[in-house]
């Protein structure tokens, strides 16, 4: 395959204008690129084309990588270093030789080195960029950060203390590849938090999935200060100040989606660790099936939103889920006729045609005081973040009562501790069981991973917590671990709930006897089906396991 008659033949086709041809030259010279990647960056050539050039040109064979499955045993044959600077995919091998797609032109030297490390005869194909690309940052993601790592690290000894700054800022540094990817990968894998921490002798780099923090890399601790470095750059943090905590921000666009990186800074003994908040600004489902919602549950909702005033509470620990089951609830209320106002800590979507405010206490705009200033601003829909003190308390519960519509969340364990935390606040009983409407209480549990989900019969002591009879046979589900679900057994979560219309009967007992377990037991007499049977459903249905149970379970019983 000859680069110099790729080139030729695609001036010839497609590049009839001379300024292209010299566009072409200037941006493979600053970009210090291939010939083949600068067309198609240029948008000079469509992929197909390019694909079906280089198929003339070299007689190589087409493989198309969305219709076959890639051989792991392939990709551990060839170094991150070489498949990252050439741009191939080894995506088969047998005893005698490994097969190598690639989109341009491929040396001797290079077949040499494949051939050397594969101790393996090399056979090329050609394929799409961008499906070798994909590929790469499949297989290759944990090998390309350890391989983008080194690099810092050969750059931190190259560098010294004067000049470390200034790497920083390099478009072509290392530590900018490394932070990118990093940030990417986070994305792809559906992360909602990156934990940088200093140790001793490493750099540890967690992400929490699903609710988990799984550790994903193990970097050197020469790296620290670089790695700080660009993220507090990012971030526009001080990078000179590394005894106080710092906030931060990131807002990037990816694939059209917009991702808002809320960054924290903390010092520790072994140097500043970061934690970093992913909030996917405008790419949130909002259809309640989707969330966990059975139609029951759904036609309650519905019931709750139609009414014109009240206050509707969404109950559960932190990362529960209460922000989407809002923001799913904001959706059905946004209407050309309804003014709606969310007071937010942080705004965590974006949602058109409603106003979102982020408080910032640091300057006096708290819960209380930006909720006085939004019932001038004639709502018909008010959403608090949360009710935190008295105060945010009795005005969101005046307003609810005074013809608006409020929604707002609690942290509480279930639906009667939410009644139970306002009246610990100091708010009356009387306000409580005029404004509440409804309360939802809920919890995120994993879904078992479908690609490695085995079915087995639930030995005697999973029956015993789903209270079933000991003599019937119980056929329940759990993930084995794979590469699609990083070994944990899950993929994804889903929402388990309970949810109360409150009526004559739950306002009197409010008012008279607002004891935890009154108003328990009443709920469920009214038709309440609790968090443990609503996980106990999702277990028999095969969506999550009893280990998720459990930890459901141990946090309400």
């Amino acid at each position: 395959m000859n680069s110099t008659g790729i080139l030729l033949n695609i001036e010839t086709k497609f590049l009839k204008e001379k300024n292209k041809i010299e566009k072409l030259k200037e941006y493979k010279q600053i970009n210090n690129c291939s010939t083949e990647d600068a067309l198609l960056d240029l948008g000079y050539v469509l992929e197909e084309e390019l694909l079906n050039e280089v198929n003339l040109i070299s007689g190589l064979e087409i493989v198309d990588l969305k219709k076959i499955s890639v051989n792991e045993r392939a990709i551990d044959l060839i170094p991150y270093e070489i498949v990252f600077e050439y741009s191939i995919l080894p995506f088969d091998e047998d005893e005698d030789s490994i097969r190598v797609a690639t989109y341009k032109y491929i040396d001797f030297n290079l077949i040499e080195k494949i051939k050397q490390r594969a101790k393996r005869n090399v056979k090329l194909y050609i394929s799409k960029r961008s499906d070798i690309r994909f590929n790469i940052e499949k297989y290759y993601k944990i090998k390309k950060i350890n391989y983008l790592a080194d690099k810092v690290q050969e750059s931190a000894i190259k560098l010294n203390n004067n000049l470390y700054n200034q790497q920083l800022k390099v478009n072509n540094s290392p530590v900018i590849d490394l932070i990118d990817d990093i940030l990417n990968i986070a994305i792809s894998s559906n992360a909602s938090d990156i934990h940088i921490e200093p140790m001793i002798n490493k750099l540890k780099i967690r992400f929490r999935i699903d609710g988990e923090l799984i550790e994903m890399y193990s970097l050197s601790s020469s790296i620290i200060p670089f790695v700080v470095g660009r993220i507090k750059v990012l971030a526009n943090m001080d990078i000179a100040e590394k005894r106080l905590p710092q906030d931060g921000r990131i807002v990037v666009n990816v694939d059209s989606n917009l991702i808002d990186f809320r960054v924290s800074t903390i010092p520790t003994i072994h140097g500043e660790k970061i934690v970093i908040r992913v909030l996917k600004k405008n790419n949130i489902s909002l259809n309640r099936y989707e969330l966990g919602f059975n139609k029951k549950e759904e036609d309650i909702i519905n019931r709750l939103i139609t009414q014109n005033s009240g206050l509707i509470l969404i109950c559960g620990p932190t990362g529960s889920g209460k922000t989407t089951t809002l923001y799913s609830i904001l959706n059905d209320l946004n209407k050309i006729n309804k003014n709606i106002i969310t007071i937010e800590d942080p705004v965590e979507y974006m949602i058109e045609g409603i106003n979102q405010i982020n408080i910032n206490p640091k300057i006096g705009l708290d819960f209380s005081s930006c909720l006085k200033s939004v019932l001038r601003q004639d709502p018909d829909i008010i959403m608090v973040g949360e009710i935190r003190d008295l105060e945010t308390a009795r005005i969101a519960l005046r307003a609810a009562i005074t013809g608006h519509l409020v929604l707002s969340t609690v942290h509480t364990n279930d639906v009667p501790s939410a009644i139970l935390r306002l009246v610990d606040m100091g708010v009356e009983p009387y306000l409580i069981s005029c404004a509440v409407k409804g309360i939802i209480a809920q919890r995120l549990v994993r879904r078992i991973c479908p690609y490695c989900r085995i079915d087995y019969y639930a030995t005697e002591y999973e029956k015993k917590i789903l209270e079933i009879n000991g003599k019937e046979n119980v056929l329940i589900s759990r993930g084995i671990g794979c590469r699609e679900c990083n070994g944990s057994g899950y993929t994804g979560r889903i929402g388990v709930f309970e949810i109360i219309e409150i009526d004559k009967e739950i306002r009197n007992t409010i008012i008279k006897n607002h004891n935890i377990d009154i108003l328990r037991d009443l709920c469920i007499n009214k038709g309440m089906k609790t968090l443990k049977n609503s996980c106990r459903d999702m277990v028999i249905s095969k969506i999550t396991t009893i280990a998720e149970m459990v930890k459901i379970i141990s946090n309400i019983d």
